[in-house]
């Protein structure tokens, strides 16, 4: 039997002839073949796109890079855009499940997952209070929820949109 690429949870394949004896000296019957599908460990399928979730360290999702991710196809280095957030998606386009009905696939989609160390050496934690009161790394006030760079902006700075924004605040 070939199993036809494509295929999910649910779809058959009709075999003619391949099933009982007919009754009486008759012909065979069919042999009706329903697919299941089992969930996999760390690739979800979602029609024909599959989801796979990769979790790299915060320092790889600030600086950028590249790594390897696991496909059908082998093994592929994608490249992590410098300041990724948690959440975003990378998407490899026709290297998902091919399509049961034409020649199209799906693609691949990384779901991007920052791992935060849970312990800190003290040199590593003295690194990170250092880069906490640069500039470009901001904390989060308790009073409106703002950045203390945002606190901070001279009204003059704001641009046209910002103020039609505060004006209907």
């Amino acid at each position: 039997m070939e199993v036809p690429a494509g295929v999910e949870d649910g779809n058959y394949l009709n075999m003619q002839g391949k099933g009982n004896a007919g009754r009486r000296g008759g012909n065979y019957g069919d042999l009706l073949v329903i697919f299941e599908e089992k969930p996999h460990p760390f690739y979800k399928r979602k029609e024909n796109n599959i989801h796979y979730t990769l979790k790299i360290p915060f320092t790889l999702a600030a600086l950028g890079g590249k790594i390897e991710v696991p496909t059908f196809e082998g093994s592929k280095i994608i490249e992590i855009p410098a300041g990724t957030q948690h959440g975003e998606i990378i998407v490899l386009k026709n290297f998902g499940i091919p399509n049961l009905y034409d020649k199209s696939r799906g693609n691949f989609i990384v779901n991007i997952e920052i791992i935060v160390p849970k312990k800190l050496n003290a040199k590593e934690k003295e690194l990170l209070k250092q880069l906490a009161e640069s500039d470009h790394f901001t904390s989060i006030s308790n009073e409106n929820n703002k950045s203390t760079t945002e606190n901070k902006k001279d009204k003059k700075s704001k641009d046209i949109f910002e103020k039609v924004k505060d004006a209907f605040q």
